[in-house]
């Protein structure tokens, strides 16, 4: 007789043991039933519960699987009585292979009785047909049930970052109930590693090593790992939920790098007596370094360092903080070359190269002295007609640049300079030898001036 049609939701309570009268804990969560035998839910625990959805005309099945642990004869049962359950034992996914539970009109119970196999798998599909709600207990006995691998992964939700010549590497931990050796194993880019951990319970590491792996530049995400036992229960799987950014590019070098000197006499490229503070910059692509640094570097001595660069930043700025020339000298103690090292976020670094100032430190130049000039050479074809070009140095200790130096020719009876005598109009770095020089020894002055501070020099 059919019995009057209404949707209900039960819950079943499993228990798994060698002895029936045995007391469970009723568990948190229940187990949802699979929609078929290819998504059974896996059966594992003694004090698991389950929950299917009951139609009295139209019963729902709820598929649920379990593996034998032992060889033996499994009893499988429900209980109350009064729960009006029906269930199938299938040897595997075809659902052509199996047993029928027997039932019990007056008990509304089943019963299953069946030789299982160690490490068989077995699916069992449960209907019901009462009205109301129920808890059923599946009492399984006369054997143990296999328990699915299980894994963690340390830090799953970690955003991770790496650039060349490192390793990804995630660690973490797995339990086999039995025992069995585990696996884990992941893919990153393609690239498959695994590691075996004995006797199923330990720590695990997998490492990707980028270069030799030539693992791509990429954000990777929900990178799922793998464990397996070897038992039909396995593989499980979870998943590190947080960004891996592989970034092996370094960003573009800096350029522009300009030092300035504060307070005092400011010259140009120098740190003098008067100065108590020194400041620089350097020019950078934009977005390269996001989220990155720079340091300044005298002479390979760290400086300063700019800890905060945003995406649309163009110029990196560093400061040294002193406020006193004791302070700056402390700081700075000898001239160099100074130079910008650049790093993204990744810790990829790039390092300026490019018309890199030198830097002049004279802490005893405290006022401003004229400049100075020294005659190497003169050089040129010694004839009538011929070209004559003076060379010389020219040198500022304060920093000033050369403005427009003055020139002289002279000439004279010996090397000594004997009757030394300006030649009229001759004022450039070069002078045309006439018949009135021949005999004569020939002389090239230079007058350094400055374009700032004290700008005339002496001859």
């Amino acid at each position: 007789m059919l019995k009057k049609s209404k949707s209900i939701l039960f819950i079943i309570l499993i228990t798994i043991a060698l002895i029936p009268s045995i007391t469970f804990v009723q568990a948190v969560e229940p187990i949802q039933g699979g929609t078929s035998i290819n998504n059974a839910a896996l059966i594992s625990k003694t004090d698991s519960l389950i929950s299917i959805t009951g139609d009295s005309i139209n019963p729902v099945n709820a598929y649920f699987k379990f593996v034998a642990a032992t060889t033996g004869n499994f009893t499988i049962t429900t209980s109350p009585v009064s729960a009006d359950t029906e269930a199938m034992i299938y040897y595997d996914t075809s659902e052509t292979s199996g047993l029928q539970a027997i039932g019990d009109n007056t008990d509304c119970e089943f019963l299953l009785q069946d030789n299982l196999n160690e490490g068989q798998i077995y699916y069992l599909k449960i209907w019901e047909y009462a009205n109301g709600n129920a808890e059923v207990t599946i009492n399984i006995t006369g054997g143990l049930l296999m328990a699915e691998p299980e894994i963690t992964i340390t830090n799953s939700a970690a955003n991770l970052s790496y650039m060349g010549g490192q390793k990804i590497s995630i660690s973490g931990t797995v339990f086999d109930a039995e025992g069995y050796d585990v696996t884990v194993s992941a893919t990153i880019d393609g690239h498959l590693v695994s590691k075996t951990v004995s006797g199923g319970a330990g720590a695990w590491t997998l490492e990707w090593d980028i270069d030799s792996m030539n693992i791509s530049d990429n954000k990777y995400q929900n990178i799922e790992f793998i464990v397996d036992d070897g038992t039909p229960v396995g593989p499980v799987s979870a998943i590190h939920t947080g960004d891996i950014v592989v970034d092996k590019t370094p960003p573009p070098a800096p350029t522009a790098v300009t030092v300035t000197p504060v307070g005092g006499m400011v010259i140009a490229n120098s740190l003098n007596k008067s100065n108590t503070n020194m400041t620089a910059t350097a020019t950078i692509t934009a977005a390269e370094a996001a989220g990155g640094k720079a340091e300044l570097y005298l002479d390979g001595v760290l400086l300063a360092t700019d800890n905060s660069i945003a995406s649309e930043d163009t110029q990196v700025t560093f400061d040294l903080g002193k406020s006193t020339n004791a302070e700056l000298q402390a700081a700075v103690v000898s001239s160099g070359t100074v130079s910008v090292k650049l790093y993204d976020a990744a810790g990829n670094s790039s390092t300026s190269s490019v018309n890199n100032p030198v830097l002049a430190v004279d802490y005893n130049i405290s006022e401003q002295v004229p400049p100075t000039a020294t005659v190497y050479t003169i050089g040129g074809t010694l004839r009538v007609g011929g070209t004559l070009t003076g060379s010389y140095t020219y040198y500022d200790a304060n920093g000033d640049s050369e403005g427009i130096s003055t020139f002289k020719w002279y000439t004279a009876d010996d090397s000594s300079g004997t009757n030394k005598t300006e030649i009229a109009g001759a004022n450039a770095e070069s002078y045309v030898l006439t018949s009135a020089d021949i005999g004569k020894y020939i002389s090239f002055e230079v007058k350094p001036v400055a374009l700032t501070g004290t700008t005339q020099g002496t001859a």
